[in-house]
């Protein structure tokens, strides 16, 4: 992980545990957003597409179709379903009533990339913070990303 993010991670990750929540588009670090976008491009364009409408590269391949990423907040009458997304991304609580998960559960591959990237070993309270980071800024950035 870049010097930078690392420390936008760190400062907001102290932001969190002193405020007891989470941090919203405000206070979100830019590079915290930036990196997020940087994360769609990487875990998420291959079947979601680079605009995320649900034309990625594998997409035709897929048993289901990728979601439309652009149409959450149309769908949800207007409002960006932010707790809805955050779970879906996460993947380790499942969803009731919605079926089998066709999506790779992000939160686990965040977690061990915030463990085994650290020379020193992040602990599990820290791990579990830049999980939360990394998902909150990929929800900003689905954010930025919806149709109008």
């Amino acid at each position: 992980m870049e010097l930078s993010l690392r420390k936008a991670m760190v400062a907001a990750a102290v932001v969190v545990c002193m405020s007891g929540g989470g941090l919203g588009a405000q206070e979100m670090p830019k590079e915290i957003i930036i990196s997020a976008e940087a994360d769609f491009m990487t875990y998420c364009a291959v079947c979601h597409g680079r605009t995320g409408i649900g034309d990625g590269p594998v997409a035709k391949d897929l048993v289901t179709n990728p979601s439309d990423l652009t149409q959450l907040a149309k769908a949800n009458g207007g409002t960006f379903p932010e707790d809805r997304v955050q779970k879906v991304i996460d993947g380790r609580e499942e969803l009731m009533g919605h079926g089998t998960r066709d999506m790779p559960i992000w939160g686990n591959w965040f977690k061990f990339i915030a463990r085994t990237q650290d020379a020193e070993g992040a602990d599990e309270i820290t791990s579990e913070i830049i999980v939360s980071l990394r998902i909150q800024g990929m929800i900003e950035y689905l954010k930025t990303i919806q149709a109008k």
